[in-house]
This record gives C-alpha cells, sequence and structure tokens, in this order.
C-alpha cells in the first residue's frame, strides 16, 4: 500500500545502472517515468540490478486528466 516515485532515469547506460543500483534494496513498490525509445534498455538494466523475478508492470498516460 505504499510506493516510492523515482520520477525519470538518467539517459546515460552507466548512470541509469548507478541509480537503480542505488535503490536495489528498496522493497516497496518504484515508480519510473521513462521515454518509450528508451523502455527496452531500461527494463533490461532493471531485470539486471533487481532480478528476473522482480515483478513490473509497464503503463502509459498515467498523467492525463482522464486515465
Amino acid at each position: 500500500d505504499r510506493f516510492c516515485f523515482e520520477g525519470f532515469l538518467p539517459r546515460k547506460a552507466g548512470e541509469r545502472l548507478s541509480k537503480l543500483r542505488e535503490v536495489g534494496d528498496e522493497r516497496r513498490t518504484m515508480v519510473f517515468f521513462e521515454a518509450p525509445h528508451r523502455l527496452d534498455d531500461t527494463l533490461a538494466a532493471m531485470a539486471e540490478v533487481f532480478g528476473a523475478d522482480r515483478r513490473a508492470a509497464v503503463c502509459r498516460e498515467l498523467t492525463k486528466t482522464y486515465e
């Protein structure tokens, strides 16, 4: 029933991995924003850092007024 909002991850792969490692022990649900063209790389980095067994959901248009 609690979450941690992390906003946008860094664009550069190395910085992105560092940020993910920084929050890697967080047990609450984490919310990230990501650009569509970086989504595949970000999900792969998340699987690497958090482990392939960590559940994830990809959602879109969450910030629109009527969504």
